[in-house]
């Protein structure tokens, strides 16, 4: 007798071939049943329901991203907009052609400052730690009590 799943379509093949696998791992689970096809396949379902919320996370939090960055374009179309219609008044007040250089000079009555000669700190030295020699011992040596 030829088995039923060869003779369903191939479109769906591999995604029942998945969900029987996936399904499987929880055999002890559906094994204490009294019924275990109608068990085998609540966990398909209870598999399934997890795909399709983990799925609606994702698309809420790509629908929030694409929301923020319609806002961000808009706003930027908005300060756009307003620079263009101040261009032309600008330049029918020609402002930038009014506002004079100015030189900022630093005057020669300031005296430079007095460097005082650094002091020196105290250095303390660590000296280097000598090895402890360790006096080997085999595993049936026991430690002498002091």
């Amino acid at each position: 007798m030829a088995n039923w799943r060869d003779s369903v379509d191939k479109t769906l093949k591999e995604h029942l071939e998945l969900q029987i696998k996936e399904a499987s791992k929880y055999s002890e689970a559906y094994e204490k049943a009294k019924n275990k096809g109608q068990a085998q396949l609540w966990i398909s379902i209870s598999n399934l329901s997890r795909e399709i919320f983990n799925l609606e996370l994702k698309l809420k939090f790509l629908e929030g991203a694409l929301k923020d960055i319609a806002s961000e374009l808009k706003n930027l179309r908005e300060q756009n907009e307003k620079s263009k219609q101040i261009e032309p008044i600008l330049s029918d007040l020609n402002i930038q052609s009014d506002i004079p250089d100015i030189k900022i000079e630093e005057s020669s009555n300031k005296q430079p400052k007095e460097k005082k000669p650094k002091e020196k700190k105290a250095r303390i030295t660590k000296k280097p730690r000598q090895k402890k020699i360790s006096s080997k011992r085999t595993k049936k040596e026991k430690p002498k009590k002091r």
